[in-house]
């Protein structure tokens, strides 16, 4: 039986299947991206942020995001500055959660009450999350600025009921 390759082609398809079948593996073994790096840009300063809340209030917050020591979380406070006094409005973190293979992001009000959303999304252009009854879209807009828009279920769609323009401050 003859081949069916030709000899003078036959090493470079030997070639061609061993180059697959040994870098194929390495490639596999590459360690994902890291999950929380599209909120990275977040991390360092304190954030500035100014809009109005669904009552028609004022909304002007500060917001400081910060890494734990292993940078798995990171780990954010947020303040309400619409008064004399400075008063915390939740604290809380994001983390990749393994088992489930998404990042998710725990609140902490100061009542203690703990909510849980789940990422959906999340990419160098910004991130949105999910929560039992709210969703946040966050677009980062320059190095220093990101606009946080809040969103409620009304029917099929989401409604939008906040929006608020932070800024870094040095």
């Amino acid at each position: 039986m003859k081949s069916l390759i030709a000899p003078r082609h036959g090493s470079a398809v030997l070639l061609l299947v061993l180059s697959v079948c040994c870098v194929a593996p390495c490639l596999a073994e590459q360690p994902p991206a890291d999950p929380l790096q599209p909120f990275a840009a977040l991390a360092g300063g304190t954030w500035l942020g100014e809009g109005t809340w669904p009552d028609g209030s004022p909304l002007k917050v500060e917001i400081r995001y910060f890494w734990g020591p292993t940078k798995r979380l990171l780990h954010f406070e947020t303040y309400d500055l619409t008064s004399a006094d400075k008063a915390i409005l939740y604290e809380g973190f994001l983390l990749f959660d393994e088992k489930r293979g998404k990042v998710v992001q725990y609140n902490v009000k100061p009542t203690g009450e703990v909510s849980e959303q789940v990422v959906e999304s999340a990419d160098s252009k910004g991130f949105a999350i999910n929560g039992p009854q709210t969703r946040s879209i966050v677009r980062y807009e320059e190095p220093d600025v990101f606009v946080w828009e809040l969103r409620v279920p009304e029917g099929s769609e989401w409604k939008l009921i906040m929006k608020a323009v932070h800024r870094r401050r040095p």
